[in-house]
């Protein structure tokens, strides 16, 4: 039973960091960690499980809706780049860690001057053994 528990550690390890790496390197593809630049929190963001092809726990919503956001704007005009986090608490997750990647995700760039909502590959899902959701998605 040791072992199985250090093997499940150590894997949620390797997400954690996989999810900081790809965080970073969304963040900084972007500018998004550059100086002056406008930051957004509390809006509501949806989590869908279903989209980033993430499993579902039997008799539990494929949607979760949290206000635990954030959202940083760079650049103006069309070329504006946008990069989002939100996180959520799934219900009696039980499908350990997992890790999804280049599902779609939409952003609304209304928070950013432009009236649009784009959609993007450039995303990951990050779910720890616990049921904790990071979504991170981002855009140009």
């Amino acid at each position: 039973m040791r072992r199985k528990w250090d093997r499940i550690m150590s894997r949620a390890r390797c997400y954690s960091i996989a999810a900081f790496a790809l965080g970073a390197l969304v963040m900084s593809s972007s500018g998004a960690w550059a100086a002056k630049q406008p930051r957004f929190t509390g809006w509501s963001c949806e989590i869908d499980l279903a989209a980033a092809k993430a499993p579902v726990p039997r008799g539990q919503p494929a949607t979760y809706s949290t206000n635990a956001t954030s959202k940083v704007c760079a650049g103006t005009g069309k070329r504006t780049k946008v990069d989002i986090m939100c996180k959520a608490k799934i219900d009696h997750w039980n499908k350990g860690a997992q890790l999804r990647a280049g599902f779609p995700c939409q952003i609304s760039r209304s928070q950013c001057g432009i009236s649009d909502i784009v959609t993007t590959k450039r995303s990951s899902l990050i779910i720890t053994p616990k049921g904790d959701a990071s979504l991170m998605c981002g855009y140009n």
